[in-house]
């Protein structure tokens, strides 16, 4: 028997157990350990068979009453809003991920689709099983939240103060984001509240960062693991944003906007 068949189907079954969410590095992404990395210099997504989000239709919420009764955090609120609507996801960021596009589902521009700040507090500590039966409450019983359909992305924006649990891991310590799915029905993306801790980094400029990173990774594989993944062995491995994340100018502003570069597997570089 072909030995390769055996060799990709037993790479999807370790994926699929190690449950591969992508964590984006805290802070200022410029890192000049990246050069000696010999891992990086030759990494290839490779397509695992299952969905991508060919025009991705943003919904995002602001969870806790800060988001409301803070002038300051209200504002960051309209600018993320003011980040999805108006300007990534038409964005050359989203075009350069036409080179992703699979049978039947061509990566196109995607849409948002609206918000919701709600009032309810999730506490100064949670963990991602909590926010996923959270999540899929609010689907079933909130108004204005639109249901899921294979384009549906919901990103949950968390006030300061409250820390995310995923495995061992905690936010701002060991993560600044990610995504996943619930069930391969419903995809999200979390998004803590890390300080910004730079005088060239905006709060703004953070989340953008972040939320760009996310953007992609989950257009592109959105249960992870399944659609654009690279996979070397199990140190080396990661999605699209991953792979850059920590590459000398890593960021690039599109506009006012900061942004993360992505892994071309055509131009074998983050672009």
């Amino acid at each position: 028997m072909d030995a390769a068949p055996i060799a990709y189907e037993s790479r999807k079954e370790d994926l699929m157990n190690k449950k591969s969410i992508r964590r984006i590095r805290l802070g200022h992404l410029k890192n000049e350990k990246f050069a000696p990395i010999a891992h990086t210099t030759n990494p290839q997504l490779q397509y695992n068979g299952g969905p991508v989000l060919a025009n991705a239709e943003v919904f995002t919420i602001f969870w806790g009453g800060a988001w409301n009764n803070q002038p300051a955090l209200a504002n960051l609120s309209q600018s993320i809003n003011d980040f999805f609507f108006k300007f990534i996801l038409t964005s050359p960021l989203i075009d350069q991920l036409a080179e992703y596009s699979v049978p039947s589902h061509a990566i196109g521009h995607g849409k948002w689709v609206g918000t919701k700040t709600l009032g309810t507090e999730p506490g100064p500590l949670i963990d991602d099983s909590a926010i996923q039966t959270t999540l899929q409450g609010w689907i079933a019983n909130e108004p204005g939240f639109p249901q899921p359909n294979a384009n549906s992305l919901y990103f949950i924006y968390f006030p300061p103060g409250t820390v995310i649990t995923l495995d061992t891991d905690s936010s701002c310590q060991r993560f600044g984001g990610y995504h996943d799915d619930i069930g391969g029905r419903i995809v999200y993306a979390v998004e803590p509240f890390c300080m910004a801790n730079s005088g060239s980094l905006s709060q703004l400029d953070f989340f953008t960062l972040t939320s760009s990173h996310e953007l992609c990774e989950a257009i592109t594989d959105p249960v992870p693991g399944q659609g654009w993944y690279w996979f070397k062995d199990q140190k080396h491995q990661g999605e699209i944003g991953d792979i850059c994340e920590s590459a000398p100018n890593a960021e690039e502003r599109m506009g006012v906007y900061l942004v993360q570069r992505e892994w071309s597997n055509h131009l074998k570089g983050c672009v």
